[in-house]
């Protein structure tokens, strides 16, 4: 048996339980997320699988979102899908999860490999790929049963209600960091972008909610998709946010975490994220939301650059943070790519008509 160190004793104790007829012949720490506590597992057959402890302080109701993942899973293989699926394996009494003695929620999923994945778009072409691959997502989707899927995080993507938290924590300034932000505060009151998105009445459809490069596996060559993962938050929202959110994550070639000097909005991305979407998508999207598009992706970054300060303020209680300023150096990144945008907005919008048709 070759165990990793820093996996914990409930993970090792938690694998008979879905595989009662096998013996744990590796276990190790995988990726990078920061949600759920996420694990590498072969079994003496060799078999290879994701443990994952889910997070339930964000998903509160882990059953709801197992029951998710197995509507979205069954749908997409009985249709033409064209990407690979990381299935949910059953406990032996053919459950989603698994509760330990302590509480813990721990599931599995099939492994699927080879594969790789990358934490930044490095050049157009991924970004067209990825960009398609989830466009092709959420037009398959769009044909399941909304009542089948269940909300796993309340106001995810809700402006309205981000913008309330925020007011909220700037009149309170629980840890007195306010002064620190004035001029990030005065910018945000100057661009927010909640009440014309708001009163554009989109309509409401199945969505993945967060379409990161990361949640795409590619080939080796990093241009081939090979499959879309975290389903968690998938539920009704706007396919905008899903746009919004490539164009937040795809365009600047710097992590969220570095310093606002290294961040822009590459256009050639950019270009490249918009010809990938509208091929994916094809006629899924309406009218309204055609020309809605630059609308929610500057609202998904000017409402993420909020909820990075919102944090910084409250003391650091949601995002993992390495030093006392990192939510406030965060913040300071997704306003730098905001003024890149509105830099070359105009451009922007060339783009869009011509890859989205009114």
């Amino acid at each position: 048996m070759n165990i990793d160190t820093q996996a914990p004793i409930a993970a090792k104790k938690v694998v008979p339980h879905f595989f009662p007829d096998q013996a744990l012949l590796d276990i190790r720490t995988y990726g990078s997320g920061h949600i759920h506590r996420t694990f590498w597992v072969q079994l003496d057959n060799q078999e290879q699988f994701i443990l994952q402890q889910v997070n339930t302080t964000i998903f509160k109701d882990p059953l709801a979102i197992g029951q998710n993942i197995f509507h979205l899973t069954q749908h997409l293989k009985n249709s033409d899908y064209p990407f690979a699926l990381a299935e949910p394996i059953l406990t032996t009494d053919q459950r989603f999860l698994y509760t330990d003695p302590e509480g813990a929620s721990w599931r599995i999923f099939s492994f699927l490999h080879p594969t790789h994945s990358f934490d930044r778009v490095a050049h157009p072409a991924q970004a067209f790929a990825a960009a398609r691959a989830f466009g092709i997502f959420s037009k398959k989707i769009s044909t399941l049963s909304p009542a089948l899927i269940q909300e796993g995080i309340p106001n995810f993507h809700n402006c309205k209600f981000r913008h309330e938290q925020w007011q909220e924590t700037i009149q309170k300034n629980p840890q007195q960091r306010l002064k620190f932000i004035s001029k990030e505060i005065d910018f945000l009151q100057e661009h927010s972008y909640c009440r014309e998105w708001r009163s554009r009445r989109l309509p409401l459809k199945l969505s993945h909610n967060d379409t990161k490069i990361n949640n795409i596996l590619f080939q080796a060559d990093g241009r081939t998709p090979l499959a879309i993962i975290d389903l968690d938050t998938v539920m009704l929202a706007s396919p905008l946010y899903d746009f919004g959110d490539m164009v937040r994550t795809f365009t600047s070639p710097a992590f969220e975490d570095a310093p606002e000097q290294e961040v822009t909005m590459r256009l050639d991305v950019f270009k490249a994220l918009c010809e990938g979407f509208a091929a994916g998508t094809g006629d899924f999207l309406e009218a309204s939301e055609r020309s809605s598009l630059l609308l929610g992706a500057f609202l998904m970054v000017q409402v993420q650059a909020q909820r990075f300060l919102n944090d910084y303020l409250n003391g650091d209680v949601y995002y993992p943070v390495q030093y006392s300023d990192h939510n406030l150096v965060r913040g300071k990144n997704q306003l730098a790519l905001l003024k890149s945008m509105l830099a070359q907005q105009r451009e922007m919008e060339k783009i869009i008509k011509l890859n989205f048709k009114p």
